[in-house]
């Protein structure tokens, strides 16, 4: 990904096709995705559907917070239970550590961990893709979890988003700095069977790292 703006430390990322790819999750039916090239907008069409979309960034990061800008078009149904399954939105940072996938795990892997493998820089491993989520229960904001079905997945509940709010400013600042090598956005609603559509208009990430200067 070409980082369209760098200034005091803030990441303006394009919301454009060639900037990003679709990834499906086994198994499970996949999101809708949609570029406007002229709102430079992202829309995930979720119908009873989960997915991903996920965007290597040109150099590993450290970020410190998230803004997003979203509109939505419906929600996940309510879910009564101690963790929700599906979420209107999340923001994933994919983080570089030790988790190397060699030959052998690569050739039992399923083809979205392969994908996923593929987001950190060459010659390193995977930490973990941290997800910053959107929770339809206010008393859930806080809440953190490793994915039951992976460890690969590290979920934390950040903003409280209400059934009847249509346009959604999603700031967030990190309990701790992430490094970050790419971007895995998802939206889901495989589990309680949900149809929305959920428009990304903007999205900027702050870092830790000094803001560069490039000529024109």
């Amino acid at each position: 990904m070409k980082l369209s703006k760098l200034l005091l430390g803030a990441i303006a990322i394009p919301l454009s096709a060639k900037q990003w790819h679709v990834v499906a999750y086994d198994n499970i039916k996949p999101n809708v995705v949609a570029f406007d090239s002229k709102e430079n907008t992202m829309t995930i069409r979720v119908r009873d559907s989960n997915g991903v979309v996920a965007s290597a960034l040109e150099k590993t990061v450290t970020v410190t917070s998230f803004s997003a800008e979203l509109n939505f078009n419906g929600n996940p149904k309510f879910q009564n239970t101690k963790w929700e399954e599906d979420s209107p939105f999340r923001l994933g940072l994919v983080s570089p550590g030790e988790n190397k996938l060699g030959r052998l795990k690569r050739a039992f892997s399923k083809n979205w961990v392969i994908e996923l493998f593929k987001l950190v820089p060459s010659g390193q491993g995977l930490d973990k893709v941290y997800f910053f989520n959107l929770t339809q229960k206010s008393g859930n904001v806080g809440q953190e979890r490793i994915h039951p079905k992976s460890s690969l997945f590290s979920e934390h509940l950040a903003q409280f988003k209400s059934a009847e709010e249509k346009n959604t400013s999603f700031r967030f600042q990190l309990p701790h700095p992430i490094p970050t090598s790419a971007l895995w956005i998802s939206a889901d609603g495989d589990d309680t069977q949900s149809q929305f559509d959920v428009t990304l208009k903007k999205l900027e990430i702050q870092t830790a790292e000094k803001a560069e200067t490039k000529k024109p």
